[in-house]
């Protein structure tokens, strides 16, 4: 079975996050989200959609009565742990989505990592098109980029 991990930013909640996670749900065959409980943005976004299409989900909490210190990352490991695939969808500035980025280069799991402008105060939906398919992707574009300058 197929454990999608859905990691993202907390001031990302409109539909293209929906469009996202369901695209990515469909390229990697999956048949359970798996995600945090009890943020909003990405991960809120995420346990609605699965409300909505009736899929399969695990809600990681993370606990502070019994890790006072850490409780935030035990939880992303938890999450990255039992997941197969993870989904990380950004604004390019929360660092909780950027400590989960690190965590996933430690454990060595295939990622995708998309970013995703926040929306303007007029409304207007932006999207600034940054995908990368794990870390070989990303450096290679790194490295290009750099080249090119």
């Amino acid at each position: 079975m197929n454990k999608l991990a859905v990691f993202g930013s907390r001031g990302l909640l409109d539909d293209r996050i929906e469009k996202i996670i369901k695209d990515t749900i469909l390229e990697v065959s999956a048949a359970e989200i798996i995600t945090a409980g009890e943020t909003e943005g990405v991960c809120g976004v995420a346990r609605r959609l699965c409300s909505k299409i009736k899929m399969p989900i695990k809600l990681i909490y993370y606990n502070t009565e019994k890790y006072a210190a850490g409780a935030f990352e035990r939880r992303s490991k938890e999450i990255l742990k039992e997941s197969d695939f993870i989904l990380l969808i950004h604004d390019g500035v929360s660092k909780g989505t950027t400590h989960e980025l690190e965590l996933i280069k430690k454990m060595n799991k295939p990622f995708k990592y998309i970013k995703v402008e926040q929306l303007r105060q007029d409304g207007e939906k932006t999207f600034a098109g940054e995908v990368f398919n794990g870390f070989d992707d990303m450096f290679k574009r790194l490295n290009e980029t750099i080249a090119k300058n």
